[in-house]
């Protein structure tokens, strides 16, 4: 067995090459959506959180099909903190382009490699590692496609490429089914919000004397009409304010508590760093650190132009660095302000706010300033009520992901270095 695990170079059997180099100043929220760095999230890759480009802009591009992704391409981040790490693109019916510094993996050896086996060898740690390690650049990391492709991997035979990727493969589409139900969970919620607190549909069903949908006692907490204010017509009984109405700042340091060091990223969400990353952007000594307990919002005040803000949803003590602002809704209004923060109006709102000569940044005072529309409590404890339904459904789903994935985890490295036979030429069974 030992000796069918031959090592090779992974440009033996593999091209990587990097995406367009796409401009900055083209970028916004219309037209074609690219992929960057960020959106390269081990195991998949993100196709919600995208900027875009116009489609005026996509037509000019000479053989700009060489960019275009499909289903189950294999990219790697060549730059940054998160470089060495891999993800596949998901199904997806829209067309996507690749951005400069992501490359992707082009098999020039269908002979002797098979596609989704290099996927599952280069998503290891170890070869993430030796990329990180190769990586160069005073600033941030950098590594160019030619010295990923010296990367060594081991190869098989192409049939035991196939059984190892068959039963890989298996467990991937149920983890892909899983965050598929989570999504569609997740994007229910976003609708119900939307609804509730952007259109005012339950207010408008009344005032047209229609039904609104909704059962009698949730029917019941919403008026009948409008008022106009200074934020226009809002629903009767709700208040025009701010954002900073329902927030309060808070700046207490870590000390001599035990807790988990935290990065706001792009994708919206306040990730445990030493998960993330492939290795640590935090200090050593993390006393000075701010604290950041369940439910709080925590962002970096100059990133947040591009969407790293997010809320601790997890029943644990974070910490993050110094220069973040951490500031906590009112209990009331914790999930409203769980979803407004993710709403694209708003993220553009905090770009235009954002201010600087050299880097965009944002105070607290300045998000605070953030017009809001305030229902009363009652409406927000609802609310918070069903979307804590979601979120007990959305946890299952994310639980058995985990689950799984720690069997990936287990498996992969044993089948790709030899250690767990499989039975070459058939479904992909483990030998025993």
């Amino acid at each position: 067995m030992e000796s069918e695990f031959g090592l090779v170079h992974l440009g033996s059997v593999a091209r990587v090459r990097s995406g367009y180099a796409f401009r900055s100043e083209d970028m916004g929220n219309v037209g074609r959506p690219i992929i960057k760095i960020k959106n390269v999230v081990p195991p998949t890759v993100d196709l919600l959180d995208c900027d875009h480009v116009p489609e005026s802009v996509i037509e000019r591009i000479p053989d700009i099909d060489r960019y275009a992704l499909n289903w189950g391409d294999i990219l790697i981040a060549m730059t940054g903190a998160t470089v060495g790490k891999v993800g596949r693109v998901p199904r997806t019916s829209e067309r996507f382009y690749l951005n400069q510094r992501v490359g992707k993996v082009y098999l020039t050896a269908p002979d002797r490699a098979d596609y989704k086996y290099l996927y599952y060898v280069l998503s290891q740690d170890r070869p993430a590692q030796q990329m990180l390690g190769t990586a160069q650049g005073s600033a941030q990391p950098n590594i160019s496609g030619s010295e990923i492709e010296r990367l060594e991997i081991p190869l098989p035979s192409l049939d035991r490429q196939r059984a190892i990727a068959h039963v890989l493969g298996t467990l991937d589409d149920k983890i892909e089914l899983n965050h598929c139900l989570a999504q569609t969970l997740e994007s229910i919620a976003r609708a119900l919000f939307k609804s509730w607190f952007i259109d005012f549909d339950p207010v408008h069903a009344k005032a047209e004397n229609r039904s609104s949908g909704l059962s009698p006692a949730l029917d019941a907490l919403f008026p009948a009409g409008f008022d106009d204010t200074e934020l226009g017509r809002i629903p009767a009984g709700w208040r025009p304010g701010t954002l900073g109405d329902v927030t309060m700042q808070r700046s207490h340091r870590v000390g001599n508590r035990d807790a988990v060091v935290l990065s706001a990223v792009a994708t919206g969400q306040l990730v445990r760093s030493d998960e993330y990353f492939t290795k640590r952007v935090y200090s050593a000594e993390i006393d000075n650190y701010l604290v950041v307990e369940q439910w709080d919002v925590a962002y970096n005040p100059s990133r947040i132009n591009i969407g790293s803000v997010g809320m601790l949803e997890e029943a644990v003590v974070g910490a993050v660095s110094p220069v973040y602002v951490v500031f906590r809704p009112e209990p009331a209004y914790r999930s409203l302000l769980r979803f407004l923060l993710q709403l694209g109006s708003t993220r553009r709102l905090i770009k235009t706010l954002a201010s600087g000569s050299v880097r965009q940044s944002l105070s607290y005072r300045d998000l605070a300033s953030i017009p809001l529309v305030i229902p009363p409590p009652a409406i927000a404890r609802a609310f918070a009520e069903v979307w804590s339904g979601f979120a007990v459904a959305i946890r299952a789903q994310t639980d058995e992901i985990a689950s799984v994935s720690a069997a990936r985890e287990e498996l992969l490295p044993r089948l790709v270095s030899g250690e767990l036979a499989v039975r070459a030429g058939s479904s992909g069974g483990l030998e025993t």
